[in-house]
Formats: structure tokens, sequence, C-alpha cells
């Protein structure tokens, strides 16, 4: 048990341009035991970052002796019209340090929207589900004590501040990060380096403790916050046959506890790294004693990794360059096989990827049959620029998949597109860079009959990427719980449903992507089978 000994106010700060979080003058954080680990009240936490969700949904209601009830309702249409009602549930037990939720969704639902609409011109008209199982986080077993306090006559519920971030924020593309003397409100987009702002990554860690160095209780709280997130949040954990990630900390925490704090941004770097997942990577280290950001080289990561650089991007870069002299000098698009065939070079999805792909449909000539959408070079980006873009290629429905491994939630979507088709031959062009969203665009134009893949198996990526910010201030871009999927069997048999992580097998091998005389060889050995 931890006794609360300080209270201090800071401000907060928000700086996302996505979610409109108004900045607090005065934030109370509560100190235990003379530590250095804040601690916050949980309905502080969610009404600070208001914007970012919808605070004023949820109620708290105190249970038994030393129960918070959390709760909010979600009132929705269902597809066929009728009136649906729902209400999400987290219970937090002070008493046996637990969290417990039946279903994950309850961290997605009382999400605000973005100021950029990722959906535009698309309608979600039918779903089916998997139920979730519940899930009870001992939070205890990562030797954090929650704490209730009464300040002033007014009871605190207080949990760790990166505990509370974790489970408050981690199902929204937003963090709190505390360097010590600001609370910054920031987007996934910002602090992953999808869309950094310029100096952003300096700007939050100035701090008066750039001179100080880590006490060992925020060191042990370094530690344990590293395995539970991992073990509760982290999309991969159940692909990689772990049970819990404290068997890959313990070696380390020897040298995390007693070393330098260098040891533990290094240790940190080095943990990421070594779980050989594209999608989980180091973005900074934390504010402590200003450290040194540790150089990432190939010999840093692992085997699949590795591959993917000296296999896929390098390789695909000395094709690309042997053909067009550059990356920067191949064209988005251009006519082959006598201007029967356009091929649009996509290298990643934005908001933007759809208009840019109407621009060159709207003014390709008459002669045009088969439109190929080179993804050779595309290591993802945004996935509802995906569903954007299939709504330039098909009329009909087509199937989303996703499952989550923490609660074993699946459900799959059904999505029409208020756009308007253009009647051509699909192709999509795939190797071993196609990565992401690129790898969803592959997988579903398959299952879907969208278009026919050809070149060589993509390199995968299934989860949609997130952050974690560790209590000494290091963040780590990592694979989520959302886990895109592809599915087999009936409906009489039942469903499987299968992460997409490892890649999809094209319909047609080529041996070399960039190769005009093979696309064309390709596509009229497919129309020729027709």
């Amino acid at each position: 048990e931890v006794s609360v000994t300080s209270k201090v106010s800071y401000p907060f700060v928000g700086t996302s341009e996505e979610y409109v979080v108004e900045d607090k003058a005065a934030v109370d954080l509560y100190y235990v035991d003379e530590g250095t680990v804040p601690y916050v009240d949980v309905e502080t936490f969610i009404n600070m970052i208001d914007g970012a969700m919808e605070a004023s949904m949820l109620t708290y209601t105190f249970q038994n002796e030393d129960q918070l009830l959390l709760s909010y309702d979600v009132e929705f249409e269902d597809f066929d019209g009728s009136i649906i009602n729902e209400t999400y549930t987290a219970l937090i037990d002070f008493g046996d340090n637990t969290f417990h939720v039946d279903t994950f969704d309850f961290f997605e639902n009382y999400v605000a929207a973005t100021e950029s609409d990722y959906g535009d011109g698309l309608n979600y008209v039918d779903a089916e589900y998997v139920d979730s199982d519940p899930v009870t986080i001992d939070l205890g077993n990562y030797n954090f004590d929650l704490v209730m306090y009464d300040d002033g006559g007014e009871m605190q519920y207080l949990m760790p501040f990166a505990v509370t971030n974790l489970l408050f924020a981690g199902g929204i593309y937003y963090d709190a990060y505390f360097n010590g003397d600001v609370i910054y409100g920031i987007d996934t987009f910002s602090i992953s380096g999808i869309d950094k702002e310029a100096d952003l990554w300096d700007d939050v860690r100035v701090s008066s403790l750039n001179e100080a160095d880590m006490e060992e209780d925020m060191k042990w709280a370094t530690y344990n916050y590293t395995a539970l997130a991992f073990d509760y949040f982290y999309g991969l954990k159940e692909d990689q046959g772990v049970d819990t990630y404290y068997d890959s900390l313990v070696g380390r925490a020897q040298s995390w506890i007693e070393g330098t704090d260098s040891d533990i941004y290094n240790g940190l770097f080095d943990f990421a790294y070594g779980l050989d997942d594209l999608h989980t990577s180091h973005i900074f280290p934390g504010y402590y004693n200003n450290p040194t950001w540790p150089g990432l080289s190939i010999n840093d990561l692992g085997s699949r990794s590795k591959s993917f650089y000296e296999d896929g991007i390098w390789a695909m870069q000395d094709k690309i360059e042997a053909k067009y002299g550059s990356v920067e000098d191949r064209p988005l698009f251009e006519l082959i096989d006598d201007e029967k065939t356009a091929v649009i070079h996509l290298d990643g999805f934005t908001i933007d990827s759809p208009d840019e792909v109407k621009t060159v449909l709207d003014g390709l000539p008459a002669t045009v049959e088969n439109v190929v959408f080179d993804l050779s070079y595309n290591t993802g980006g945004n996935i509802g620029a995906v569903f954007r873009i299939f709504g330039y290629m098909t009329e009909e429905q087509f199937v989303y998949h996703s499952q989550n491994p923490a609660d074993n939630a699946a459900v799959t979507i059904y999505i029409e597109s208020d756009y308007v088709a253009y009647d051509y031959n699909w192709y999509i062009i795939s190797s071993k860079v196609s990565f992401s969203a690129a790898n969803l665009m592959i997988s579903m134009a398959q299952e879907n009959g969208i278009a026919t893949i050809m070149g060589t198996k993509s390199s995968g990526g299934a989860s949609s990427i997130g952050t974690l910010v560790t209590p000494d201030g290091t963040v780590l871009l990592v694979s989520t719980n959302s886990v895109l999927s592809t599915r087999v069997g009936n409906e009489v048999d039942g469903w499987e449903y299968l992460s997409i992580e490892y890649g999809v097998t094209p319909d047609y091998i080529m041996s070399d992507e960039t190769s005009d005389s093979e696309i064309i060889s390709v596509i009229a050995e497919d129309q020729a089978t027709e």
C-alpha cells in the first residue's frame, strides 16, 4: 500500500489539430511515499482530455467500499433502422487493484470525432460480430497500487498517471504526455512522426528534469508499465507466443534499476526493436538527463525487419532507379501496351490519395481498358483512403475484417461507397515492400474480388498503430489490438478470423514488379482464363 504525501498542480497544453482539447491552467497530480511517480484522479484525467473523448458521456458510481464504476450509454440506429442502446462499463477496484471491462469496446465508443473526415463517401451498411470475453487487468500484479484519497472532503480515485493514460486514452489516437513541468495533449499523428509538427518532439521534452537523475521509483514504474502495456495492449502478443513480457524484461531489470538513465533508454530501444515488428519502433527517449537518442542501424533489427529493408525497400529502390533513374523521377502514372493499360504508382496512402487517384482516372484516354495500382513501393498509411479508393473500383459492397486478440472479439463490416466506380479491369502490384494499409488493400481486393493481384508476397502488417508513453517519458510506436484480418469458413460451420500480419500471396508471381512486359503478360494470361 502507498500513501499520498503531496499534491502539485500543473498546466495542460493541447497541441493537436485533429482533436480540439482546451488548455487547462491547473491539473492536480499527486505523489505517494515521497516519490516521483505522479498519480491522477480518474475523472480529472478524463475531463482534462475532453475533446479527444466525449467526457460528458461518462458517469461515475461508487460501489461497495472501494470500487468505482465508470459507465456510459450509446444510442445508435442499426442497419435495419431499429434503435440500439448499448451500455459500456469499467470497474476499478481500489482494494484488489484491478481494472475490469466486459469488452475492449469500452475504450472505443467515447472517442471524439477528428477534424479531418477520413471516411468521406463511405457507408457502413451491415456488420457481423464475434462477442468479446471479459478482461480483468490485475494492476497489482504489475506493482501498481490504486489509491482512494480524501482531499479536503472530496474523494480522489487515484491511479498512476501513465497507467491512466494507457487505459483511457489508449483507444484514442491521443496521449497525455507529462514531463515533470507540463502536461501536453498530443495526437498520435504528430507524436509518431506520421504528421510531425516542427520541433514537437523536442518541445515536449524540455523540462526542469533534463538535468536530473531518474529516481528508483520512476525506474520501477517504467519497467512495470512496459510489461503491463505489452501484456494487454500489444496486438502481436499471441503471435509471438508470449504469456507475459516480464519473461523478456526480467533480464533487463538489474541494469534498468541499478544502472544509469541511459541504460533504461537503451533498454527500451533494444526491447522495441527486438520484437522484430515493423509496426513497433522507438520514437524518442524520456526527458531525464538530456539523453542522446540511440542511432538505429540495420543490425539492431530482427530477421523479418532486416529482410524488409534489404530484400524489400533497398531491392525495390534498385529496380526503380534502374528503370527511371531515381524514385523521385518515377511518374505518378504511365500508359503501356499501346495505351490499353494505365499503371498508377501509389507509394503511400494519405487523406488526399483518393482525390489524386480520381484526377488520374478522369484524365485517362479512351483507349485504356486496364488500370493497375502499383503498391510495390507502398509502406502503408491511412486505411480510410484505401476504402475510398475501392469506391472508384466497384459498385458492389465490400467487406472489412478486424479482430482483437485481447478480448477475442472480431467484426466483419460491409461497406458501400457514394463514389461512382470506373469501368476498368483492375489489377494491383504487390511486393516485399507492400506493408500495413497497402497489405490491407491487397488482402481486401483479393478477398472481395475487386482486383487481381500480381507481383510477390506482401510484407504484411496487420495492426493499427498506437503510442505508448512510459512513465519516464519515452515514447514507443506499437502494434495495437486492432488487427486487420481475413476470414475463412461459412455461416453454417462458423468463421475463423486470420490475421494478415505475415502478408498476402498474389494471384500471379512476377520476377520484376517494375517490368512492363511482365505486367502485360500477366494481364493477358488473366484475361485469357476468364
